[in-house]
């Protein structure tokens, strides 16, 4: 893990070694205690988060501003308060409310499975179970039939004139990869699949915005929570969601490179014309029964970069969706965006394209639409639900 945020107080460290606690017998630790280098001043507190992930590298974000990004464990001196932490990986994760207190420190966690891609961001536990996993012996067996096969081979074919010993080797070669190759992977699957469902992390109560206020407000960051919709009112429920496509030549940018560091904006939201407070997560929003017209704006140009940035095409991708209200319920939104940026060494810049966004409420599409929206340079087909679909480049208007 390292840190591009000069102003903030901070250690960051590399990940607990597995190695060292699986020689040691000791129960895998999520976190480690905090750095005696890092000290909280009067009216500060400190933060750990601790960094797991496989794919790109994670970038920490506190209160909207990116910190770090990598593996590992970072301890942070906050002001004493109500802070927001982002993470934003391979996807993006629900934010997570956390609350600093005088000389406290508070821990959370953020898996990134590789086998979905699906992130876990909360209260981890303080220890996990051991989990087995033998796709490395299984590799390592591989790998030591392939060296001991080629030389068997090349002294059966060049000293000895033994081409029949030369093939059966190279047969058997070819066997125990092709036994152990599969079975290395399933036993990686399993591990993967078992660390999963050890951080199956509590829901976080919903946090009104603005954080620390009392009393009932317009915007609730959710989360994992599904909190009740009071009796007689009615509720927008908006899951914003994003893919992070960062890559450097063909390789996924990892921690330490670049273009890891690279930050996406967040969502726009309004509701029949008005503003509203959004980052990527599930949202919700108090509004009266009836219609309303929600709008979301995507920006695909990555923020944070330290090397020049080259947008090609439209900056931002926005979709419309009309929907009724039904009092006592929250009537539910997905919007999937997907930006990407890649290191193209020609040139010299981090090359971005126009994002992608896909809006849709929970119930499935009509068969025949209703009316078509221009958003942007794309045309978005709208369904009799209010659904909408694109971009397309050729659509007729209809209605």
């Amino acid at each position: 893990m390292f840190m591009f945020d000069d102003a903030a107080r901070a250690d960051a460290r590399p990940p607990v070694d597995k190695v060292e606690a699986a020689i040691k017998k000791e129960t895998p630790k999520t976190f480690r205690e905090p750095s005696t280098m890092l000290q909280a001043a009067p009216g500060e507190g400190i933060l750990s988060i601790a960094v797991d992930a496989e794919e790109t590298a994670p970038v920490i974000a506190i209160d909207g501003r990116p910190a770090a990004a990598g593996i590992g464990q970072l301890d942070l001196a906050l002001p004493v308060g109500e802070h927001l932490i982002e993470v934003q990986g391979t996807h993006t994760a629900d934010p997570v409310v956390v609350r600093v207190g005088q000389n406290e420190v508070q821990k959370i966690g953020y898996h990134q499975d590789p086998l979905t891609g699906r992130n876990a961001f909360g209260d981890f536990p303080e220890s996990l179970e051991r989990v087995g996993d033998g796709s490395g012996c299984l590799v390592w067996t591989v790998q030591a039939a392939a060296l001991v096969g080629v030389l068997w081979i090349l002294v059966a074919v060049f000293s000895q004139r033994n081409y029949a010993v030369a093939v059966v080797v190279a047969v058997a070669t070819a066997l125990v990869a092709v036994l152990c190759l599969p079975l290395s992977r399933k036993a990686k699957r399993s591990y993967w699949r078992k660390r999963a469902e050890q951080l199956q992390l509590p829901a976080r109560a919903a946090e009104p915005y603005p954080w620390g206020a009392d009393g009932e407000t317009d915007a609730l960051l959710c989360g994992a929570a599904d909190p009740a919709v009071p009796t007689g009112q009615a509720a927008i429920d908006l899951d914003l969601e994003c893919a992070r496509h960062l890559r450097i030549g063909r390789r996924k940018a990892r921690s330490g490179a670049f273009l890891a560091r690279a930050w996406t904006r967040r969502p726009h939201v309004a509701i029949d014309g008005v503003v509203q407070s959004a980052t990527w997560g599930r949202w919700r929003y108090q509004v009266a029964p009836g219609p309303h017209r929600v709008a979301v704006t995507v920006d695909g140009r990555p923020l944070n970069l330290t090397i020049p940035a080259q947008h090609d095409g439209e900056v931002a991708e926005c979709s419309e969706i009309e929907v009724t209200a039904v009092p006592g319920t929250a009537t539910a939104i997905r919007a999937e965006a997907q930006v990407s940026a890649h290191w193209n060494a020609r040139t010299g810049h981090v090359e971005s394209r126009p994002p992608t966004l896909r809006l849709e409420t929970a119930r499935a599409p009509s068969a025949l639409p209703m009316r078509t929206r221009r958003t942007g340079v794309h045309y978005r087909v709208a369904f009799a639900d209010g659904s909408t679909r694109g971009p397309r480049s050729r659509v007729q208007r209809t209605g």
